[in-house]
């Protein structure tokens, strides 16, 4: 049986199973000639499949690292925007020539928005909020959690924990 199709075809045996290794034999001893041409086509067939599949893998890794490169050039960009806003603040707190309303607005602004999240927040926990109520509140806390979350990131930074992660997967995926 070393010189049988299966033998020659690993691939469709494996597709086909047990139904195949018993009627590629038979189709041979019988000499049914058409027969094994279909099967010998099919088995190319699968051959082809799984080379593209192979071809498509490879496709959708180079994608993911384009797509993680150009995340990386965002990332810069909103960094480089954060920094310059932060200088911006630095300037302005340290100019005698600044008004005052310029130095405490983002303070201020930053402080409303901390109380009125938390204000919500433990408001919704400790009374009943009116059903007709709920999603308007529920739309403002998510609001002000949203603004609250890009205040601690201008603020504090962001995490390097999400650099760390998309090296990780950039890692991940060279490897394969």
């Amino acid at each position: 049986m070393g010189n049988s199709f299966l033998d020659k075809h690993p691939k469709f045996a494996k597709a086909i199973g047990v139904a195949g290794k018993v009627i590629a034999p038979v189709l041979e001893v019988a000499g049914n000639v058409p027969g094994l041409q279909i099967l010998t086509t099919v088995g190319q067939a699968i051959d082809k499949c799984e080379e593209l599949n192979d071809q498509q893998k490879t496709a959708a890794k180079e994608i993911l690292k384009q797509e993680m490169s150009e995340n990386d050039e965002l990332e810069g960009l909103i960094f480089k925007d954060k920094a310059d806003a932060r200088q911006r603040e630095e300037v302005i707190a340290t100019s005698d020539k600044a008004p005052l309303i310029n130095k405490i607005t983002l303070p201020i602004l930053a402080a409303f928005v901390t109380f009125g999240f938390f204000g919500i927040l433990a408001y919704m926990l400790k009374y009943t909020v009116p059903p007709e109520n709920k999603d308007i509140l529920n739309i403002m806390l998510g609001s002000l959690g949203t603004a609250w979350v890009g205040i601690v990131t201008y603020y504090f930074g962001s995490s390097s924990g999400s650099k760390d992660k998309d090296q990780q997967i950039s890692d991940l995926i060279s490897k394969q």
